[in-house]
């Protein structure tokens, strides 16, 4: 009986501890566009070039 009672009590735990994990991830997952969008602006950026003022005016 004793086991058995603890064995609840891990798996009870164990749930929280993924529920936990699954909430930080849908908070990341969230931004994940976000992020995304701006890794591909800055990567456009510096392959493509991006005239600055300097370069304008000459």
């Amino acid at each position: 009986m004793r086991n058995d009672s603890r064995l609840g009590w891990s798996a009870r735990n164990d749930n929280l501890t993924i529920v936990r994990r699954s909430a930080s991830h849908a908070v990341l997952d969230a931004l994940r566009p976000i992020l995304n969008a701006r890794r591909r602006f800055v990567t456009q950026s510096v392959t493509q070039g991006v005239p600055t003022l300097e370069r304008e005016e000459r």
